[in-house]
């Protein structure tokens, strides 16, 4: 589990570095004059203070649509790795085969409540094998799940 959320959080590292990557290099490098005091008469003019102002807008618009970019596809390449790796963890509902419930009993082992047809069978797995437990009835299933009793 603690792999699992180191690889989360380095893959998650990997993207913000990757996004201030892609930003800083889409901004276009200014070289400013070092700022000196200047007489009034030298300030500059309103119209090139605008036009700092566009290219500001400009630039902030642009690094807003590249993270939207960057966000599509990341979320598109985590879609796709999901759909093609966890094609056997998700509980699917056949024809004739569903399966009710699933119990861990320990790490990699498990018990299985599958219904095929009318019947409902209880199975147990491990990496090694899948074993028939028992064949239940209508009789020895509780009509609903019953909690034990609180101390």
């Amino acid at each position: 589990m603690l792999k699992k959320r180191l690889i989360w959080l380095g893959l998650i590292l990997v993207f913000c570095l990757v996004g201030q990557w892609v930003l800083s290099a889409s901004q276009p490098a200014e070289a400013d004059p070092p700022q000196t005091a200047q007489p009034v008469w030298l300030e500059q003019k309103p119209s090139s203070q605008s036009q700092n102002l566009d290219n500001l807008h400009q630039n902030l618009v642009r690094q807003l649509l590249i993270m939207i970019l960057i966000v599509a596809l990341f979320g598109g390449g985590l879609w796709w790795f999901v759909r093609k790796y966890s094609k056997g963890l998700l509980v699917s509902k056949g024809r004739w085969i569903t399966v009710v419930e699933t119990v861990p009993l320990g790490p990699r082992k498990m018990l299985h409540l599958v219904e095929v047809g009318r019947k409902k069978l209880l199975l147990s797995s491990t990496p090694e094998s899948i074993r028939f437990l028992a064949e239940l009835t209508e009789t020895s299933l509780p009509t609903s799940p019953q909690k034990e009793p609180s101390l």
